[in-house]
């Protein structure tokens, strides 16, 4: 949404001379290189999309897919004329400061150079999948793809299907997997805590309050803005949010103040008991108490990405599925047949990663020269 937003300001601003350079091929981001089954938003669709009140827009889900997302960007571009602005597929190399013009020399993959006053980065996070190096993967005789970069071109009907990772998008995925595949691995290292989803539809009565609220959207994000649980935060108390209540929580008081240690030691005791309640969820779901010990997540809420779904664990139920824990090292060979863990190999027709992403690992501070041509990364 950076880019999206960032002209809806400028254009509002006066500002007319623009140009975005995007290496995708539409607008979206995060949603357009992310399509595979089941993807979808872990923060409330109602706190997460920008302006819908410009749009005249409420989303069909509390936790938006994906798909409607990537479909509400395309809608924000047409309406505000950001199609207009922007050169898609294309990626800039290299942005140099030119002292004697004032100005910065903006160098693209399609021989652009482009001149310009100021240099916005927007480039966003999560578009450059991550691959484990694992020996023997370049062997592989099937089929493999990343998560992000999803084969729609392949049938998984009747196929044999194994995915190596079990982080917040595998968590998406398996379940849809499970539903169409023959057969499915589930190659895990670290296990995920699996929070309730409480997915619903947005309902007919929330639409007509809202288009009675003048400014509902912003007021709700406005409350949304000061949670600072992370479980609170992705569980989006509709009470609180739409203003029935003035607060998130009950608010603890002391007889007196308590140091930073005493205030971390509670917080510890808090993320076990959260942690706790979660482990039990798959004692409750998960039948086989060999899986389900293998499922329960062994370290404080928060060390690794919460997740929240309804439909992951009982996927471990199925005849079908099959958890191959990993610990502590992951997969550490990949044969032209399948993966081979501890001696044991699993043929597969189809190897999915769902090894996560590049975080920040993008080519910005080196592309970025300044002043006496000293780089961005140079100069931090």
């Amino acid at each position: 949404f950076a880019g999206i937003l960032l002209w809806y300001k400028l254009q509002k601003a006066g500002f007319n001379n623009v140009r975005f350079c995007e290496k995708g091929g539409d607008v979206g981001g995060t949603w357009y290189w992310n399509r595979y089954p089941g993807v979808a938003c872990d923060v409330e669709s109602y706190s997460y999309l920008p302006l819908l009140e410009e749009m005249g827009y409420f989303p069909t889900m509390k936790f938006a897919s994906g798909f409607e997302i990537m479909e509400y960007c395309q809608r924000l571009a047409e309406k505000f004329g950001f199609y207009d602005h922007c050169l898609f597929h294309t990626t800039v190399e290299k942005t140099v400061w030119d002292e004697s013009a004032g100005r910065w020399t903006v160098m693209t993959d399609r021989g652009d150079k482009m001149k310009a006053r100021f240099v916005i980065l927007a480039n966003g996070l999560l578009t450059t999948p991550k691959l484990a190096r694992i020996e023997g993967m370049e062997t592989f005789k099937g089929e493999a793809f990343h998560t992000s970069r999803w084969n729609y071109h392949l049938d998984l009907k009747n196929k044999t299907v194994g995915i190596i990772g079990t982080g917040a998008t595998a968590v998406q995925v398996v379940p849809e997997l499970a539903k169409i595949v023959k057969k499915l691995y589930v190659f895990q290292r670290t296990p995920s805590s699996i929070d309730v989803r409480d997915q619903r539809e947005t309902t007919p009565e929330e639409i007509e309050i809202w288009k009675q609220e003048s400014g509902w959207a912003r007021a709700r994000r406005a409350r949304f803005a000061k949670i600072s649980a992370g479980r609170t935060a992705l569980k989006a108390n509709d009470d609180y949010l739409s203003g029935r209540v003035k607060d998130f929580k009950v608010r603890k008081h002391h007889e007196r103040e308590l140091s930073p240690e005493e205030l971390m030691e509670k917080q510890l005791e808090s993320n076990f008991r959260i942690m706790e309640q979660i482990r039990a969820r798959v004692d409750a779901i998960v039948v086989d108490p060999k899986v389900a010990a293998s499922l329960k997540p062994y370290y404080p809420y928060g060390c690794k990405r919460p997740a929240f779904h309804d439909e992951y664990l009982p996927t471990f139920n199925m005849p079908h599925v099959t958890l191959v824990d990993t610990a502590p090292r992951g997969v550490s060979k990949i044969n032209e047949n399948g993966v081979i863990h501890e001696r044991t190999e699993y043929p597969l027709d189809v190897l999915i990663y769902a090894t996560g992403f590049k975080w920040q690992e993008t080519a910005t501070f080196n592309m970025i020269v300044g002043k006496d041509g000293q780089s961005l990364r140079k100069k931090w």
